[in-house]
């Protein structure tokens, strides 16, 4: 088998691996309203990135709660091009006696193919930046070389903001002439407001930001 005929199904591998962490009911669910959102980046085109997410939905109840798996198309200026549900998965315990009634909705959907017909490149962790690096405070999203940064991206323009928690960067991505940043808002262990995303950065900004820190 070619590299490229292996690419697509490395990435559905990942998909069913997500999709079967939600084959049992948990123990019991945060009395808290709350929606979480994890996310994968698969790779991109020359035009869109694609990610899989999974999205936990807790209505504040100890006896509802869905989850979802979505694989998405974005343009690489952020807006919503194809968005495909591959699985969605409802519980509830209507006799909350702890005996959970389980819907599943898997719609036919040929993620390999999808990711081959668009000619999808997986993605891979990048060094490309060094020797600068990214930072994310309070500021913003911003490119650093020792002492010199520069603002790339103000924190209210970083679109993964939650009520409460700090946020932090995951990993980072160089394709299709862009950078792709990977990060999450909120904690995975808490009972709140989690997210996680990708923010899309045209890598000639990025590279012009380079020149100015390093050379300072």
């Amino acid at each position: 088998m070619s590299s490229a005929q292996s690419r697509p199904e490395a990435l559905v591998l990942i998909a069913v691996l997500v999709a079967a962490s939600f084959s049992s009911p948990p123990a019991s669910a945060t009395p808290y309203r709350s929606f979480h959102v994890r996310t994968v980046l698969l790779g991109a085109d020359s035009s869109s990135y694609y990610t899989l997410t999974t999205e936990r939905s807790n209505h504040g109840s100890y006896y509802e709660l869905d989850d979802s798996v979505f694989v998405s198309r974005m343009s690489l200026s952020g807006l919503m091009v194809d968005r495909r549900l591959l699985r969605a998965i409802s519980r509830r315990d209507t006799s909350t006696s702890g005996r959970w009634v389980v819907r599943e909705n898997a719609p036919p959907f040929d993620l390999q193919s999808y990711l081959a017909a668009h000619a999808v490149e997986p993605a891979m962790p990048s060094s490309r930046l060094a020797p600068c690096f990214l930072v994310l405070d309070s500021l913003g999203l911003s490119l650093a070389f020792e002492r010199n940064r520069e603002l790339l991206v103000p924190r209210q323009m970083l679109g993964v903001e939650v009520e409460e928690g700090g946020m932090q960067l995951l990993d980072y991505f160089v394709q299709s002439g862009h950078l792709l940043v990977l990060m999450r808002a909120g904690d995975p262990e808490y009972e709140g407001e989690y997210r996680e995303g990708v923010l899309a950065i045209p890598w000639t900004r990025i590279d012009a930001a380079m020149n100015r820190v390093w050379r300072e």
